[in-house]
């Protein structure tokens, strides 16, 4: 990359490495002081969401937005993934970045490795939990506010005495393509605050544990089905590493794959829960409750019908409003997981209202689901990013669903325009040989709807065979 890269990506480090130090300080602030903090933000980044952004002027016209507060958004209008890809171009506050030159730009990544978007934006596209794919684009201050959250969680929670180098080495069992947000993360800070290998869940098992032990990382970190993999792999004598810490993200953390990490390793896994959208939040050390990041996002917890839920209670969805990310303005967006706010009391008799750890403020336990099931023909096990990598990466494929043949698969795609699926196919079932599938056949076809759950209406994506 040139001098322009470089200067861009040493731009993010910097700034990243303020929020981190703010974000860690904010930890111990009382629970009010972060409220009133975050009701700041809050006014500041209404006004300027309407200033900038002609879609959501439109929408915030006529309401008086110094009123609102943390407490009650409910004048504001919601925000779906689908007015995020019908209204890009007027959503965004930079008339410069358009939907079409973002979605070049993730084709170009796709091909040539990370680079900034317009020498200064991230541009990241996401398959999310529902399948549709959206495109999400953040400057510094966004990027900042993501990393910062997670980072300042990470070294307030590390215990003293821990042993962990000042940039430790990562293991990361993610994707690899920068259009994902953990890849080009990596990227961004590569060598500021960690170094590490990826070891993404397309490649064969063999050659990411041959990985992991040439680079005996430090901290092992990436989707829990693959960390669950590498516990079974060091049970079985070929993983040879001895990692300090283990981190949990994109997938629920399932209580099997604590204990496996734990027996493998003799770690506990701390959890991460987050988007391309923004940061959620973080469990404290290897605690079940995550901790919220609610002074860069507001989180509102509801149910269908976008009415709150109390804490104790199941959520159907969670609004989000990112007060970081100013370039792509999300307000009381719809992040379609279900979340249940956990009761805090200090003071109760009942240990299980006790926070985990020292951090004030909100925890929520882990969101409900499933991780995605793998896919396993005879011997071979495939993980379902396999496919999802290739679909999301398609900016004319809106939504997908993948049943499990006998021998490969049968994908469903939603598209907005016409679709290469002979492509398509040939490069699925490369990938599927390349990882010992004997002869798989791939077959896709183009549906105006997918199949959806009768009752709750949810998309399965991934449907394994019986």
């Amino acid at each position: 990359m040139g001098e322009e890269h470089e200067a861009t990506r040493r731009e993010y480090q910097e700034l990243v490495s303020i929020r981190v130090a703010e974000t860690e300080q904010r930890l111990s602030w009382s629970a009010e002081d972060r409220r009133s903090f975050t009701n700041d933000r809050l006014g500041e980044f209404l006004a300027f969401a309407a200033s900038r952004s002609p879609w959501h002027r439109a929408r915030l016209a006529g309401i008086d937005l110094g009123a609102v507060s943390i407490d009650d958004l409910s004048s504001l209008p919601t925000m779906t993934k689908r007015d995020l890809n019908d209204n890009w171009d007027e959503i965004v506050t930079d008339p410069d970045l358009t939907l079409d030159l973002a979605n070049r730009h993730l084709d170009d990544i796709s091909a040539n490795g990370f680079s900034f978007a317009l020498g200064r934006y991230v541009i990241t596209a996401t398959g999310g939990s529902t399948g549709v794919r959206s495109v999400i684009a953040v400057d510094a201050e966004a990027m900042a506010g993501w990393e910062a959250g997670n980072d300042a969680r990470i070294r307030s929670s590390q215990p003293a005495d821990a042993a962990m180098p000042a940039v430790p080495v990562i293991g990361k069992l993610t994707a690899r393509n920068p259009i994902h947000i953990s890849a080009a993360t990596a990227a961004i800070f590569q060598g500021a605050t960690n170094t590490g290998v990826i070891v993404p869940p397309s490649m064969p098992i063999p050659e990411g544990v041959a990985i992991l032990n040439d680079a005996q990382p430090d901290v092992l970190a990436g989707y829990p089905s693959m960390l669950h993999l590498m516990a079974l792999e060091a049970r079985a004598g070929r993983l040879r590493i001895s990692p300090k810490a283990a981190g949990s993200a994109g997938e629920p953390l399932l209580p099997e794959t604590r204990r496996a990490v734990r027996d493998a390793f003799g770690i506990d896994v701390a959890n991460f829960y987050g988007a391309s959208e923004a940061f959620f939040a973080r469990s404290w050390r290897g605690s079940e409750l995550l901790h919220l990041h609610d002074d860069t996002v507001v989180f509102e917890f509801v149910d269908s019908d976008n009415q709150p839920v109390p804490a104790g209670t199941r959520s159907a969805k969670v609004l989000i409003t990112n007060l970081a990310n100013r370039l792509q303005p999300f307000i009381r967006y719809e992040i379609t997981d279900e979340v249940t706010e956990a009761i805090i009391d200090p003071d109760s008799s009942d240990p299980a209202q006790h926070p985990p750890g020292p951090w004030a403020g909100r925890w929520i336990h882990p969101p409900q689901g499933r991780a995605d099931d793998w896919f396993t023909y005879d011997t071979i096990v495939v993980h379902p990013h396999l496919f999802r990598s290739k679909l999301a990466g398609d900016q004319n494929i809106s939504e997908y669903q993948v049943r499990q043949t006998a021998r490969g698969a049968h994908v469903a795609i939603v598209a907005s325009r016409a679709v290469d699926g002979d492509a398509l196919t040939k490069t699925i079932v490369d990938e599927l040989r390349r990882l010992g599938v004997p002869d798989p056949e791939v077959h896709i076809d183009t549906v105006d709807t997918l199949d959806r759950h009768a009752q709750s209406g949810k998309l399965r994506r991934f449907i394994p065979l019986a």
